[in-house]
């Protein structure tokens, strides 16, 4: 009986998480266990416990009298973010073109392919959602456990600066091209090619964002 519960508990703590990083729940929005615990089937003892994990997770914070919600980042923090994520996806380069198997191989070529076909279609909540499962798969095929687990977190926080950079002019282009050399260098077993169409687009990424803040900050003053 207290293994299945563990496992609802674990369960239901993966889909809040998932509706923050996907963002159906909103940075600042209220997380009200009562509401939540309605809507997901369960009670508030065990969204409590849910809110609980992810407040240490860095996605939620609890305020006396107010609940919990989600935390949202500043342009200072998420630049920083950025930074991070950037040293880790290079970092695990290298092992997944040593672990990428012909399997591996069809299934980045694909995802790829889904990209291309949702960028065509102007579809971008499309294209940004087939750019976030190429690097899931990514991190998987690395095997590196630990960079998985922090990469998830890193990404989960950045949500609403992805929206915000992925519409930048030209943006969805250049995110499809590093890709694609990304996918074409990881295919031939080419490590430093890997790892320069790597570096590339978080370098592209960091210009994207700072462009966005500037674009934003440039709102806020007229």
């Amino acid at each position: 009986m207290g293994g299945n519960s563990q496992k609802t508990d674990i369960t239901l703590y993966s889909r809040l998480r998932d509706m923050i990083t996907r963002g159906e729940i909103l940075p600042n929005e209220r997380i009200v266990e009562a509401d939540f615990a309605k809507r997901l089937g369960t009670n508030r003892a065990k969204i409590r416990l849910a809110l609980q994990r992810l407040e240490q997770d860095g996605l939620v914070v609890s305020e006396p009298n107010r609940g919990a919600r989600v935390r949202l980042v500043t342009e200072a923090e998420a630049r920083e973010i950025i930074q991070v994520r950037a040293a880790l996806e290079v970092l695990i380069t290298r092992s997944i073109v040593a672990r990428v198997d012909e399997a591996g191989k069809l299934k980045l070529q694909e995802m790829l392919a889904r990209m291309k076909a949702a960028l065509a279609q102007g579809d971008i909540n499309g294209f940004s959602k087939a750019a976030r499962v190429l690097r899931e798969e990514y991190w998987h095929i690395s095997g590196h456990g630990t960079a998985t687990r922090l990469l998830e977190t890193l990404n989960s926080q950045l949500v609403r600066f992805w929206f915000h950079s992925i519409m930048m002019p030209g943006r969805p282009a250049r995110i499809l091209a590093s890709r694609e050399q990304l996918v074409a260098a990881l295919c031939a077993g080419d490590c430093d090619g890997a790892e320069r169409a790597m570096r590339r687009y978080h370098e592209e990424a960091m210009e994207a964002f700072d462009q966005a803040v500037l674009l934003r900050s440039s709102y806020s003053v007229t």
